[in-house]
């Protein structure tokens, strides 16, 4: 079993570069580009068949049901959607998809690697092996065509996950020159937590949430899994995320928009005396009714060249502009921690 272990990274790696290359094509040509031959394929298979003794070993534990976890390949199943996922938010922000949709993405891999396993089973040769291995991949491409092609976001408000400078997010939000009240939290801070390392540099008291997190102080969670006590947070972020989020559903009335109505309160009464939420684009649906005794509105134009971009967006229902950055103070004295 060591030389298969030993093999791993580069397995990886090149099961990785396998799965780039279909990503940098539209969904519909998967299955064409999956049947060209790659330097990438051609390494994973060599390295496949000279050590399936070892995969054999590795891979003869075949659970079913709820032992499925336990399967030795799960923890690649896993990596895989996991690319999948990260690919999918890249491409719009607002994909959410439901665990039935997630597990139709397991399943493809599962298939996959199922496939492969029969193949070294059965294959007498290498060439045989490696056309069966074609076949399956083929197969794996075109199965996730059709399920990606089904994931489709609702028409609408649409945008990429994206990063922006420290910088331009506090100038964006009107906080370039700011006394914090901490702890600070950023909503959908970005897989990098940027502004969180930021602000945390300048030994402020910031983490980060973000249902992708590649960094330490970002909480990997949607934020809907988050549990935001009251009178707790100083100063609550979101440059393009929850409110852009927020607005996108408030356009498709449902379930989903109550959800988000029901944590913007939450968040609202997170905030501790003297606390700012502090978000773009606006709400004007929701601000304009908030308790002026309560909460102090503040809102200020966006900078170029957002304010170009976006310039053009207006609230549905109110007929008014959302494209403007938002302060809303909850009103009492702070106490502590300011900064």
């Amino acid at each position: 079993m060591e030389p298969l272990t030993a093999h791993f990274p580069s397995l990886q790696r090149d099961l990785f570069e396998l799965l780039a290359q279909l990503q940098a094509n539209d969904t519909a040509d998967f299955g064409r580009v999956a049947r060209r031959s790659s330097e990438p394929a051609e390494r994973l298979l060599e390295v496949l068949w000279l050590e399936r003794q070892s995969l054999a070993m590795v891979l003869e534990y075949e659970p079913t049901g709820n032992a499925q976890s336990q399967w030795p390949l799960e923890e690649s199943v896993t990596h895989c959607v996991r690319r999948w996922l990260d690919w999918l938010y890249d491409q719009n922000q607002f994909f959410e998809l439901t665990p039935q949709q997630t597990e139709a993405l397991r399943h493809a891999h599962r298939l996959l690697f199922r496939s492969v396993q029969a193949s070294l089973d059965s294959c007498e040769d290498y060439a045989d092996f490696a056309r069966h291995c074609q076949l399956s991949f083929v197969h794996y491409a075109e199965r996730l065509s059709r399920i990606l092609r089904a994931f489709s976001a609702p028409e609408g408000l649409r945008g990429r996950g994206a990063e922006y400078s420290p910088e331009l997010q506090l100038k964006l939000l009107g906080l370039e020159e700011h006394s914090w009240l901490g702890p600070i939290v950023d909503l959908g801070c970005g897989v990098d937590g940027r502004l969180v390392h930021y602000l945390r540099e300048r030994g402020l008291d910031a983490t980060g949430v973000e249902r992708r997190s590649g960094s330490q102080f970002v909480l990997a969670k949607d934020w809907f899994d988050v549990r935001f006590e009251p009178n707790s947070i100083g100063t609550l972020l979101s440059h393009l995320a929850f409110s852009l989020q927020f607005l996108h559903h408030h356009w498709h009335p449902g379930e989903r928009a109550y959800a988000f109505a029901r944590k913007y309160v939450e968040l609202l009464r997170s905030l501790r005396p003297g606390g700012m939420f502090c978000y773009a684009p606006g709400l004007p649906f929701i601000e304009s009714i908030l308790e002026p005794n309560e909460y102090e509105v503040t809102t200020l134009p966006l900078p170029e060249p957002l304010a170009t971009t976006i310039g053009s967006l207006r609230d549905i229902g109110t007929g008014q502009s959302v494209a403007y950055a938002c302060q809303i103070r909850r009103r009492g004295p702070p106490a502590g921690d300011q900064r």
